[in-house]
């Protein structure tokens, strides 16, 4: 009975002992051909949430443990906080086939881990927090904690050891439905090390690839000038796509160094998503270079289908969503190609080869993910990468060649259009030559007849002036005449009757009236000889010349001119002559000429003012003469429409004219100009505020 029970109380003992044991998990090389092993998902690990440091002893009864590996951890293992902390244990025993092989381990991952080894600390990667150390993550996604070299474990084969890890991670903070990460754990022989950290190399100079090119095709996409819309269409597509998958990859380059955490997470997912979107840009600038461009809604629709296979997969970390808009886009594109094959031509035969090498090389990567090929991934991922930017930057330097090509065909025949124009225009420069000699010879002439039309037109004001001005001493003469003749009659009877005294009185009467008959005939010849002098067409010499009686000798005949167009005309003559003016030596009929045309503008303000002016309004011309420090000033000024600014710089100006069409000729004040500057060395200015009256000063210099 005591040697059963004895019995019993052993085989109780080594049955609680065999519950209590790990599972351990035998390796041998054939689980490792390339020296790796992510430890993380193989069977035999057990863990408890929590945290106890005895929990790193190789004896510890873990019968209340659950089996499950690091990789099974979700969000629902954490805590109100986010937080999660507990204990993964593992036993592993090497057979001989490890002998001499030093091996390594290598985590992966957000989460901190302080990792144990038979009991004793082997490394802390971040900080737990329970070594007296604020919790820290450890980031081993960037380029930086990459090339960090694995630390070394003695694994003696043959020998079982307990691998135990104190694990704290936490719920991604932009994500809530995911944690920071999931982690892996690799067991790693020298050669498998040594190929991490060459993979991360080679994955730097793949994305610096993969930048540089979407960035010069977007630089070069913006630099060539486009030829017509439908090309410059192509080229914004060219830029938007370039654009794209820079951003994309850039992304992915920023993944590379020690970033935090936030902006790691955005630019994985905002990659991906890039991704597909860019996927979409693709097609529809494949199709505009096609010249196939699909419509505003087939656009939207392919558009649609990305956004949402992106965002399906940036939500869900499935690439199921992306994968079928991808799929649904590559049905799209062989439409294109085989709709359009035809008709390519040129250049566009670029993006149809790197759109058949992006489809060849995504069915290559494909096929080694899912295991049909056992050769590195590497290559076909940056094929598929690069074959559409690739071709799509071929395209554009072909393109540019082209244009290039096409301007130097332009511009040679610009250049032989040009020499013939040139010799055209030779020819034609002297018919023109010839032309503008004949026409200024004729301008001449009818610019001579317009100066003497102009002169004519001035001689006609003064006649009608003299004309009426003249009839005044006439009509005396031949009242004189008539009462002359009445007194002969009367001397000769007086005389008959031998009346001395009458024939005497008589006598002194007819005297008289002789007297008045030269008197006024004289003032006739004086008025005839001035018109016979202002008819002459040569200008003359100057000579001194009483400028008070020149001004207001032609100031009458202005004045009477006008009353003879109309003889209810009554205007205010203001005079006020410089006695000590002195003679000046002028040419009397020009300087009459210009004072002629300048009373008769004034005339002419006042009377046209009349029409429209209140019944008060009184017409009033004035000159003045005085001397001045330039010599001596002759003013004209009166109180008739005035001039407007706008018109007031163009007056000098040979054919400006305000007059209504018929009533002018535009010659009167550029002549009037050209006599006093030209012929005499004096200003002629004018000024003027419209509607209250213009003034033209002359100024003529005089010999000291």
């Amino acid at each position: 009975m005591k040697t059963h029970l004895i019995g019993c109380l052993l085989l109780f003992f080594f049955f609680n002992r065999s519950l209590a044991q790990d599972t351990t998990l035998v390796l041998n090389k054939g689980m490792m051909p390339d020296q790796l092993i992510d430890l993380a998902m193989t069977t035999g690990w057990f863990y408890k949430a929590g945290h106890n440091p005895a929990w790193a002893r190789p004896n510890l009864n873990t019968s209340n443990w659950l089996k499950r590996n690091p990789s099974t951890l979700s969000i629902k293992d954490a805590d109100s906080t986010g937080r999660l902390e507990g204990w993964f244990r593992l036993r592993i025993r090497l057979d001989s086939s490890f002998s001499n092989l030093p091996l390594s381990l290598k985590k992966f991952g957000w989460s901190a881990a302080d990792l144990y080894l038979d009991g004793y600390l082997l490394t802390s990667l971040g900080s737990t927090g329970a070594l007296g150390k604020p919790y820290q993550d450890y980031n081993t996604g960037s380029w930086k904690r990459g090339f960090d070299p694995p630390f070394s474990v003695q694994l003696i084969p043959q020998r079982e050891h307990l691998l135990a890890i104190h694990w704290v991670g936490h719920v991604s903070p932009l994500l809530s439905t995911r944690l920071k990460s999931s982690e892996q754990i690799f067991l790693v022989g020298p050669q498998a090390a040594a190929n991490i950290q060459n993979e991360i190399k080679a994955d730097a100079i793949y994305f610096t690839i993969w930048l540089i090119i979407p960035l010069l095709m977007t630089a070069l996409s913006r630099l060539i000038p486009a030829q017509s819309i439908h090309e410059k269409n192509i080229f914004r597509l060219l830029t938007i796509s370039g654009t794209l998958y820079s951003l994309s990859y850039l992304c992915l380059f920023i993944e590379l160094f020690n970033v935090r955490f936030e902006i790691q997470f955005i630019t994985f997912y905002l990659s991906w998503f890039l991704f597909y979107l860019v996927a979409a840009f693709s097609v529809i600038t494949l199709s505009h270079i096609l010249g196939r461009p699909l419509s505003v809604w087939f656009s939207s629709l392919v558009m649609f289908i990305s956004v949402i296979g992106g965002g399906w997969t940036v939500y869900t970390r499935d690439n199921m969503g992306g994968s079928v808009s991808n799929i649904l886009l590559a049905f799209v594109a062989v439409w294109l190609l085989g709709s359009s094959w035809k008709n390519v031509r040129g250049v566009q035969w670029a993006t149809v080869v790197g759109t058949i090498l992006s489809f060849f090389f995504y069915i290559v990567y494909a096929s080694v993910i899912v295991g049909l090929f056992s050769f590195d991934d590497e290559l076909p991922q940056t094929g598929a990468a690069i074959s559409e930017p690739l071709a799509f930057l071929v395209y554009i330097v072909l393109r540019y060649r082209e244009i290039l090509t096409e301007v130097r065909v332009q511009a040679t025949a610009v250049v032989q259009v040009t020499q013939e124009k040139n010799e055209l225009l030779a020819t034609q420069n002297q018919r023109l030559e010839h032309q503008v000699e004949v026409r200024t010879a004729e301008l001449k002439a009818s610019q001579a007849q317009l100066i003497q039309k102009e002169k004519l037109a001035s001689l006609g004001e003064l006649t009608a002036g003299i004309a009426h001005e003249i009839q005044n001493p006439l009509n005396f003469v031949n009242n004189f005449s008539e009462v002359s003749a009445e007194l002969i009659e009367e001397l000769k009877e007086e005389a008959q009757a031998g009346n001395t005294d009458e024939v005497m009185a008589i006598a002194d009467d007819l005297t008289s009236n002789l007297q008045k008959i030269h008197h006024h005939g004289g003032r006739a010849s004086s008025i005839v000889k001035g018109m016979l002098e202002h008819s002459r067409t040569e200008s003359g010499d100057k000579q001194p010349t009483n400028l008070n009686a020149l001004a207001d000798e032609y100031l009458k005949i202005a004045y009477h001119g006008l009353r003879a167009k109309d003889k209810d005309f009554i205007c205010e003559l203001v005079t006020d002559f410089d006695p000590s003016l002195g003679p000046v030596d002028v040419v009397s009929q020009e300087i009459g000429r210009v004072l002629l045309n300048l009373y008769n503008n004034a005339f002419y303000a006042v009377y046209e003012k009349q029409k429209t002016a209140p019944a008060d309004y009184q017409p009033a011309v004035s000159v003045r003469t005085q001397r001045s420090e330039s010599g001596v000033e002759i003013r004209v000024k009166d109180n008739g429409t005035g001039i407007p600014e706008s018109v007031k710089a163009k007056i000098f100006q040979p054919f400006f004219t305000t007059k209504p069409t018929g009533e002018g000729t535009g010659l009167g004040l550029s002549l009037s100009y050209d006599i006093v500057t030209k012929g005499h060395g004096g200003i002629l200015t004018v000024e003027s505020l419209p509607g209250q009256g213009t003034e033209f000063v002359i100024t003529l210099p005089t010999k000291v």
